[in-house]
């Protein structure tokens, strides 16, 4: 039965403390990305994921990768697992030395590394690689991270204690975390102003900036009426027009509009004068002439 150490190293500003939640999300994501990793490196391995201890401060949880099962060959393999879980976290075994994480496993010194060993472990790492083994897990623990503004770098190291010699900053977790790149889109924006007829759907009459529904040849839209003579004329009930049903507005309308996937798109439209209102028509009332008596085509009795 071999183990192996690996620490998960949380970048913090001095004095800061990581949100708890976040490191257990993230921690559950890791040892779930570990296994996913052991499984396609060697799926006869039985990988159990123990946590030795965390320091304050630049968090530092410190791990062992342990083989329940013992197997001819098992310290390569946690090798490999070791390796590429540093690659995760923007590490190479080539920047770390593959004699000096071979003596992290087994305690020995391997001066003696030979070149077959060297290729054999190799051979482990590139396999791990090929067709993005645990990404979602991956991702995920950067999702988690990105959660605390106080994480400000993450990485991953054998050593237990000390700072790994790369950290993945906090500016390179949204990428990480597989989510896209905001898009950045330069906006034109243009504001038209026309004089327009509009019919008159439904007035507010409080005070204020709410938006009065108008209709056009373009269909119903809102707009706030910013003619404050108007405005005061109608709260006072002093216009010629009573407010009812057909009233249509000729007013001079402003509408601000911004430019989007290739179209222009409405923001905000608001009346900046009233310049008058058309009352509907009204039926007259049918008048019938005094000396009318009795209906059409009737006879009067002699």
């Amino acid at each position: 039965m071999s183990t192996a150490p690996i620490s998960l190293y949380i970048d913090l500003e001095p004095g800061d403390v990581a949100d708890l939640e976040v490191v257990a999300r993230a921690s559950l994501a890791f040892a779930a990305a570990v296994k996913d990793l052991a499984y396609v490196v060697d799926p006869s391995l039985d990988i159990r994921i123990e946590l030795l201890s965390g320091t304050e401060g630049s968090l530092d949880l410190n791990a062992i990768l342990r083989n329940l099962k013992s197997k001819a060959g098992e310290t390569f393999t946690l090798a490999a697992i070791v390796g590429a879980v540093m690659g995760w976290f923007g590490d190479e075994v080539r920047h770390y030395g593959f004699e000096k994480l071979m003596a992290h496993i087994t305690g020995e010194d391997h001066q003696g590394f030979t070149q077959e060993q060297q290729k054999e472990l190799e051979e482990m790492l590139a396999k791990s690689r090929d067709g993005k083994v645990a990404e979602q897990h991956v991702q995920r623990i950067y999702q988690e991270l990105d959660r605390d503004p106080k994480i400000k770098g993450v990485g991953a190291t054998p050593d237990r204690g000390v700072k790994p010699s790369v950290i993945v900053p906090r500016s390179e977790f949204h990428a990480r975390a597989g989510r896209a790149a905001p898009r950045e889109e330069t906006i034109s924006r243009r504001v038209r102003l026309e004089d327009v007829q509009v019919l008159l759907i439904s007035p507010v009459l409080l005070p204020g900036n709410r938006r009065w529904k108008l209709k056009s040849a373009q269909g119903e839209f809102g707009a706030a009426i910013k003619d404050t003579d108007f405005i005061n004329r109608v709260l006072a009930g002093t216009t010629n027009v009573r407010m009812k049903a057909g009233i249509e507005m000729n007013v001079e309308l402003e509408t601000v509009e911004e430019f989007h996937h290739g179209v222009w798109e409405v923001q905000e439209r608001s009346v900046l004068h009233v310049n008058g209102l058309v009352e509907p028509p009204t039926q007259g009332d049918l008048l019938l002439p005094e000396s009318y008596e009795g209906q059409p085509g009737e006879a009067e009795d002699d």
